[in-house]
């Protein structure tokens, strides 16, 4: 089921003037995952002839009236570019192994919170270890695996969620040039839905960065979801009876087109591609918990203070997003909703305290860290580690996940600082490190819902 909510912005939804811009249109169609039927529900925020484009640029001119935001000048360009050709050296991967290793993935706690996800006989082939650390009632625990950079594998309320893949070696649109990857993955796309058949339901992308979007790694997603199920019977932890085959890209408003022309197996058999505008919503149905009990999962964009843009002349041309999601018993009133945040790449604006009032209290959120130096260049754009504290707070997150730091070296600023720096900021703000803390690339962090 597809919803678009109305904008904060929007009039009233019971307007009783049929051309209010706040009308709601439904048109019902058929998928072909077994058992669903997808209604999609269309908000207009604007004149019928206003185009996507028009929508975006909305957009635009909304976050450049943010007080937060500006655009650097040619001069700090130059100057970031400069001190970037200046940048310290990147540490022997001896030393990094030292000072940042990579940590073993734990399989056994990623097939555990699958496994859980289904009624299935087979989550018997798991430990009751395991088990236990992610079962609770079944829609009680976010799990969440750092892959690198701002890629995550987040596990929750029985669905599988894949945040921002980039796997390359490079960030860049020119092969064999860019920001370099200092600290590989955690695993291959191969070793998740291959070798350890973890099904993929759900791929948030929050704009077209290289370091957010990356070609072959959502090529190779879309591919392997429609060539490769969970429904091999020589995997003994195989979820037989999950409902949930198919594979959803929620993109920002205007990379539908991008997925369409360069990613067909994208929208190919049960595959499909849902674009969001700010304040909009998909609700996916049929995620699997454990005891058999269902879940919904809505999904909605999030306004945050960035840009986009992938070739020459295409700045701002489709719009960026960070998301909420929510998992709940589709029995339920929402009292044992699971809620998480994904902020993709943002700077720090003040709206973001209207987003904890409106979609939080949060139980989870993945805030980035890095790639903030020079300041005054990348301000708008990245957060600091003191910014993160206080969106952090803002947001009215319960636990957060630091992300956007640790991979590729985009700015600046000495490799290891991001951390340093968060940890005395959550000391001078007075709260709990162990609520914000780095992981290493593979850990992987057990939120439980809070039950106050």
């Amino acid at each position: 089921q597809i919803i678009i909510d109305p904008l904060a912005s929007s009039p009233p939804k019971h307007s009783p003037n049929p051309n209010n811009d706040s009308n709601t249109h439904l048109n019902n169609m058929n998928d072909d995952t077994q058992g669903t039927t997808i209604t999609t529900t269309t908000t207009k925020n604007m004149h019928p002839m206003v185009t996507k484009r028009d929508a975006i640029a909305r957009r635009v001119k909304e976050r450049n009236s943010w007080p937060t935001y500006y655009e650097a000048t040619r001069l700090e360009g130059f100057k970031m570019l400069s001190n970037y050709a200046r940048r310290s050296k990147i540490p022997s991967t001896k030393e990094l192994d030292e000072e940042f290793p990579i940590k073993e993935v734990d399989w056994s706690l990623i097939k555990a919170a699958d496994a859980a996800s289904s009624s299935s006989p087979s989550a018997g082939a798991l430990s009751s270890s395991s088990l236990s650390s992610v079962a609770g009632n079944g829609n009680d625990v976010i799990q969440s695996t750092w892959i690198g950079h701002a890629s995550l594998l987040v596990q929750m309320g029985g669905w599988n969620i894949l945040t921002d893949p980039v796997f390359e070696d490079r960030c860049s649109p020119v092969p064999g040039a860019g920001p370099k990857r200092y600290r590989r993955p955690a695993f291959t796309i191969q070793e998740l839905m291959i070798k350890n058949s973890i099904h993929i339901d759900v791929v948030l992308i929050s704009h077209n960065h290289y370091d957010h979007l990356e070609y072959h790694a959502v090529k190779e997603i879309a591919k392997l979801s429609l060539t490769h199920n969970t429904t091999d019977t020589t995997n003994t932890n195989t979820n037989t009876n999950r409902r949930q085959q198919s594979l959803t890209f929620v993109v920002a408003l205007g990379l539908k087109a991008w997925f369409e022309k360069h990613i067909p197996a994208s929208h190919r058999g049960r595959n499909r591609v849902i674009e969001l505008d700010w304040h909009q919503s998909t609700i996916l149905e049929g995620g699997v918990v454990g005891g058999g009990k269902t879940t919904d999962l809505k999904i909605t964009g999030l306004p945050m203070q960035h840009w986009s843009n992938r070739y020459m002349l295409d700045k701002d041309m489709t719009l960026w997003c960070g998301y909420a999601v929510t998992s709940s018993s589709s029995s339920n009133s929402g009292e044992d909703d699971l809620k998480y945040m994904f902020s993709g790449d943002t700077g720090f604006f003040e709206g973001v305290a209207d987003i904890g009032e409106k979609y939080g209290p949060f139980d989870l959120a993945a805030i980035p860290i890095g790639a903030y130096a020079p300041r005054q260049f990348m301000k708008p754009a990245h957060m600091n580690p003191e910014d993160a504290v206080q969106f952090m707070q803002a947001l009215r997150a319960r636990m957060a996940t630091p992300i956007h730091w640790g991979t590729f070296q985009l700015t600046i600023e000495p490799l290891m600082e991001p951390r340093e720096r968060l940890g005395v900021a959550m000391d001078d703000t007075g709260l709990d490190r162990a609520t914000f803390r780095p992981l290493l690339i593979g850990e992987t962090l057990i939120c439980r819902r809070s039950r106050s």
